[in-house]
């Protein structure tokens, strides 16, 4: 198995990958020791080449051209215990960003999403708590965190409610779950102009057990259901939105299942009895 030296000539972090200082990029300092004794990936030679311990030691200082290559083939293997490696690759790049996204950050943040597990969790929250991630980036960081069910730091999820970006504030609405007090804002945002937000507003809120959200769920089960909406509705339902609920089921074969299955842990006795109607069709 071939091993390279990366070039000595690029500059890269210090020793400390996970430094708050941006470092400059122009100094002739080189390498630190850190990534001189690191595997680096060539064109020549390929990420499956490499053993799990040489792929993680790539990748935070991996060339653009190499991120692609090595996070997909950290996906193939599943290795959860790249998560520190695809933060210090994100950590190599702060203080860029700041007119567009770094693709490097992109991928790592998309491979912390596809790997999933705490560890890639507390990175990302991390990752957006200390600002590595500038605001070109966040959407693909609170994408990786609703994902990951990250629990960002309360400021900056209430802050992103605010955001004149439609999607940014639908995405900060799935990551408000953990925040009772971003309530009165999301309920707000029932009433956004963009269906998105609405909905998502209404899928966290019935998820808070708030049952504001329950025409707006009821609207979205009929229109573009979903799991999530299903159990944010389960939450909050009463008997006439369960009656409903079998009522749509019944006429929606293909939504049936989903229904059932959002219904079957349900210890209620309308529940019990359109679920045992539903067994009958």
């Amino acid at each position: 198995m071939r091993r390279l030296v990366p070039d000595l000539n690029q500059q890269r972090p210090d020793e400390n990958h996970c430094a708050n200082a941006q470092g400059d990029l122009f100094a002739a300092g080189g390498w630190p020791e850190a990534a001189v004794e690191a595997v680096a990936i060539s064109v020549s030679l390929s990420p499956k080449d490499l053993d799990d311990a040489a792929l993680l030691a790539a990748v935070p200082y991996a060339k653009l051209g190499d991120c692609e290559m090595l996070s997909a083939e950290l996906v193939e293997r599943r290795l959860a215990a790249a998560a520190p490696a695809l933060e210090a690759l994100c950590r190599r790049f702060r203080g860029f960003g700041r007119t567009h996204p770094v693709r490097e950050q992109i991928i790592a943040l998309n491979t912390l999403a596809a790997l999933g597990g705490a560890a890639s969790s507390a990175a990302v929250t991390r990752l957006v708590a200390e600002g590595i991630i500038e605001r070109p980036g966040l959407r693909t960081a609170f994408t990786a965190a609703a994902v990951l069910k990250a629990r960002l730091p309360a400021d900056i999820v209430l802050a992103a409610l605010g955001d004149a970006e439609p999607a940014m504030r639908a995405l900060a609405c799935q990551c408000a779950r953990f925040w009772p007090q971003a309530a009165p804002r999301l309920l707000e945002l029932l009433h956004d102009l963009h269906e998105d937000v609405a909905n998502a507003a209404a899928v966290t809120l019935g998820g808070m057990g708030r049952r504001e959200a329950m025409s707006r769920l009821m609207r979205l089960i009929e229109t573009a259901p979903s799991a999530k909406a299903l159990d944010a509705l389960v939450t909050i339902a009463d008997d006439n939105c369960f009656v409903l609920l079998g009522r749509i089921a019944q006429t929606n074969p293909e939504l049936r299942p989903m229904l059932c299955e959002a219904l079957t842990d349900v210890d209620h006795p309308v529940v019990i009895a359109v679920l045992r109607h539903l067994k009958k069709i």
